[in-house]
Formats: structure tokens, sequence, C-alpha cells
């Protein structure tokens, strides 16, 4: 039987001789894509922030300190926007993994595993992660 260890931040889990393993089905990579997300079937506004440490199956995200804080298992629709901010959004559907409350206790760093991506879109997704050009610009940046 495996001891199952598990560690949010890095997805690793420990065998019977202490050895760390990625569970990971999808390498991370460092990409960030503008993201925009609510719960889903809610007509609140949507929440801002960008993607870190992503893959094509989830990524992680900070968010503000909110009245509200999303939770674990939680489904919230997202659009997503890369450097093509002209284009069509993605737009998908995801469940928030994991939470964390930052050290700091200004906001949150949550998990969200991607549930739903129409098929057009994926490939959208899919090009954003493969390209190295993929950094869209925050404001103020130039």
């Amino acid at each position: 039987m495996q001891k199952r260890k598990t560690d949010a931040n890095t997805a690793h889990q420990e065998d019977k001789l202490g050895l760390k393993k990625e569970r990971r089905k999808y390498p991370r990579l460092n990409r960030h894509l503008l993201l925009g997300f609510r719960p889903l079937d809610s007509l609140a506004h949507y929440q801002q922030s960008v993607t870190e440490n992503i893959s094509y199956g989830g990524f992680k995200v900070d968010i503000p300190f909110t009245y509200a804080p999303p939770q674990v298992n939680q489904v919230i629709e997202m659009v997503i926007r890369g450097p093509e901010e002209h284009l069509r959004p993605i737009k998908a559907i995801g469940r928030i993994a994991w939470l964390h409350e930052k050290e700091n206790k200004q906001g949150f760093e949550l998990g969200v595993m991607l549930t739903y991506i129409r098929k057009e879109d994926r490939e959208k997704f899919m090009k954003y992660l493969n390209n190295a050009e993929t950094e869209p610009k925050l404001k103020g940046e130039k």
C-alpha cells in the first residue's frame, strides 16, 4: 500500500520510501494569461487575476481577500485572455482544487482544475501555452 502525503503547492506525493513523485498529468509552464472568474451560474462580476504555474489541466492564481472567498470544489466559469486581447476570450469551466490564505493575509492562492473547454477554445488555449510570446501586457507595462 502506498503512503500518500500530498502538498498542494508542489503536487507531489511520497511513496513508501519517502521519495517524492510528481502526480500532475501535465508539466507546468511559466505563462501568464489574464483571467476573469465567478461562481458558475452567477450574475456576479468576474473577479480578475493572472494565471501562474499553468498547464493544460489547470493553473494557480492569486486573488485579493474578498468577503465571500471561493470554496474548495466550487465550480467556476472563466474567461481567459491571451496576448491577442482583441480576439474572443476563451470560455471555460473549472473546479477549485485547493485554496490557501496567503501568509500576509492579503488574499488567497487557489488551484484551478480545468473541467471543460470547447474544442476550438482548447486549441486556442494550447496555442497560448505553446507560444513563447504568450505573455500579455499588464496595465502600465510596455
